[in-house]
């Protein structure tokens, strides 16, 4: 039953997965990168001496500190449980195969999610609300996959891998855009590069985190609620350890209040271009009124000088 239920999680998600990537290339492929704006700043001062103004003022702006702290914490937990999943939940009763199509259920889930949520924002430019939605069912997401690390749970952890996959990386992927947005006219390469030079780095200490907590359980299946449940006080670190994680994102994203910075110069855009078709188009009526103003006054001036030719 087991290999069934994952054989039809890989098809279900791979279908979504092959149509997404369709749809992106064919969409992608239509539109132009426009590279003008840092062009022309690299043709005033040197990338260097740029690269370091950039980063610079991007360490000064307290919005992007907060989205850079929680993609930080949130890519590393991802990166750290999706490699330790398997040492966490064998003493649940797992194999390694199960637990291997568990992770690749929840990354075929995501990849879809995270179209549909660039879909949205294309379409909505909701960034803020769609952003803190998204931590939101992401804290959700992990509060039932932690309840469900236990003993015969398969289809309750196959449901938390899918829902929490979908919602992380689709949240990830809403994140980025959110720092593009607050960080424009800077180049979006240079924020994306910062969240993730320092969320791998930051991978780096919580897989070895996560791993000493799993040490500490000594072969014990230990859920969310298995926290306080027991005999001794505190219980279940990598389950608390994971949970305070996402909390710790969740509060940081829900105080985020950072402008839209990129949709206010498009708005600008759009209204000096609308007042210059404007003015053109009054210019034009301006003269052709003066035009027909002057014939209107020439007129008379012809037929005075035939009066007079004639006399």
């Amino acid at each position: 039953m087991t290999a069934g239920v994952g054989l039809v999680s890989l098809v279900l998600g791979f279908i979504p997965v092959f149509i997404t990537f369709i749809w992106t290339y064919y969409r992608c492929e239509t539109r132009a990168v426009h590279k003008d704006t840092v062009q022309k700043v690299l043709a005033i001062a040197g990338p260097r001496q740029l690269l370091q103004v950039w980063i610079a003022a991007l360490k000064e702006d307290k919005d992007f500190t907060l989205l850079w702290a929680a993609f930080c914490l949130g890519i590393s937990i991802f990166n750290a449980l999706l490699s330790l999943a398997a040492q966490w939940l064998e003493p649940c009763g797992y194999s390694d195969s199960v637990i291997g199509t568990m992770t690749a259920v929840f990354v075929l889930v995501g990849i879809p999610a995270a179209a549909l949520c660039g879909a949205i924002l294309d379409a909505t430019r909701a960034y803020r609300p769609v952003l803190k939605t998204l931590l939101v069912l992401d804290l959700i997401g992990t509060g039932s996959l932690l309840l469900a690390a236990r003993h015969n749970f398969v289809l309750a952890l196959y449901a938390a891998f899918a829902f929490l996959g979908g919602a992380l990386i689709a949240s990830s992927a809403c994140l980025m855009d959110t720092a593009v947005e607050l960080t424009y006219p800077k180049p979006p390469e240079l924020s994306t590069g910062l969240l993730f030079c320092g969320g791998n780095t930051l991978s780096i200490a919580t897989t070895y985190i996560m791993l000493a907590l799993i040490n500490s359980q000594h072969g014990k299946c230990l859920p969310l609620n298995a926290v306080f449940n027991t005999k001794g006080g505190f219980n279940a670190p990598v389950s608390f350890f994971l949970f305070l994680a996402f909390v710790i994102c969740c509060f940081l994203i829900l105080n985020y209040r950072g402008p839209y910075r990129r949709l206010q110069a498009e708005l600008q855009a759009v209204i000096s271009e609308s007042s210059d078709n404007e003015s053109q188009r009054g210019d034009t009526k301006n003269q052709e009124e003066l035009t027909r103003d002057t014939s209107t006054l020439q007129e008379p001036l012809l037929n005075f000088e035939e009066s007079s030719s004639t006399c």
